[in-house]
């Protein structure tokens, strides 16, 4: 079975992750900007008005400049949107850990497994940063779940 032929499961894993979603979302404009927030709004606002060019010596990829140049287009400076952006890179990241064990684990050992990551501390300070570590985990279960 997998997660589409059950529609109960589905169910189920659309209440998981909105609970998940609605533990972080209070935190989400809670804390003061880290430094490392700040400079990638700011190299995401440099990307918006042309004057931002990659350099190799910062040791991250653009792409969360990028995302970031779409949320300050579409919201402002926003903190809650965002890391609402990590935070969806992190349950999407735990949701293909999910749909990758699924087959071995069954609905309820992936419900563990979905409960046991998105709860834990950890991945819950990560994901109310807007700092590349979110996707870079994402970016890893991928790659670990595509071979």
């Amino acid at each position: 079975m997998n997660f589409t032929d059950n529609k109960n499961w589905l169910i189920g894993l659309t209440l998981i992750v909105l609970v998940l979603l609605a533990i972080r979302w209070p935190a989400l404009s809670a804390r003061a900007p880290h430094i490392d927030e700040g400079m990638g709004i700011r190299a995401s606002e440099m990307v918006l008005s042309g004057d931002w060019q990659y350099w190799q010596k910062n040791g991250h990829g653009p792409t969360l400049f990028y995302f970031g140049a779409l949320i300050k287009q579409s919201f402002g400076i926003n903190w809650a949107a965002f890391r609402l952006l990590t935070t969806i890179f992190l349950l999407l990241a735990i949701l293909l850990l999910a749909w990758f064990y699924q087959p071995e684990l069954g609905s309820l050992g992936v419900s563990f497994i979905l409960l046991g990551l998105g709860l834990s501390p950890g991945v819950i300070f990560f994901s109310a940063y807007f700092i590349h570590e979110s996707f870079l985990v994402l970016l890893t279960v991928g790659v670990v779940v595509g071979f």
